[in-house]
């Protein structure tokens, strides 16, 4: 199962703990790692475990701008093992971000509803 956690705080965000926090469930999540950073225009980050074909920005504790919000993610990758299943995971326009650790066995009929209806999916992971 992989590792997942978010943090507010109104104060911004201390990224060297977040990361610190991140790399404390390692254990959980070896395959990936992954973060998205969140106040008006959410940025997307790679962390060091993450595969560099996709070519996102690192991680850093040098990161200037002030963000209250924050999802970290580390990968346990067992249905898309691709990239493409890096999370946190945001949907195609940007507002809407997930990082999710669960299983959803119906995915595949739940996908096909949806894509009847007009949604967009960028891996074939469950999320």
């Amino acid at each position: 199962m992989s590792g997942i956690f978010g943090v507010i705080d109104e104060k911004g965000i201390d990224i060297k703990r977040l990361v610190l926090s991140n790399n404390s469930l390692t254990h959980r999540g070896p395959d990936d790692e992954g973060y998205v950073l969140l106040n008006d225009v959410p940025k997307s980050y790679a962390g060091s475990s993450t595969e560099i074909n996709l070519k996102l920005p690192q991680i850093s504790s040098s990161i200037r701008k002030s963000y209250q919000m924050a999802l970290a993610h580390r990968r346990l990758a067992t249905i898309d093992l691709s990239p493409a299943g890096h999370q946190p995971m945001g949907y195609s326009n940007g507002n809407l971000w997930i990082t999710f650790d669960g299983a959803i066995f119906n995915y595949i009929e739940l996908r096909n509803e949806l894509i009847t209806k007009g949604y967009r999916f960028s891996s074939d992971s469950d999320t």
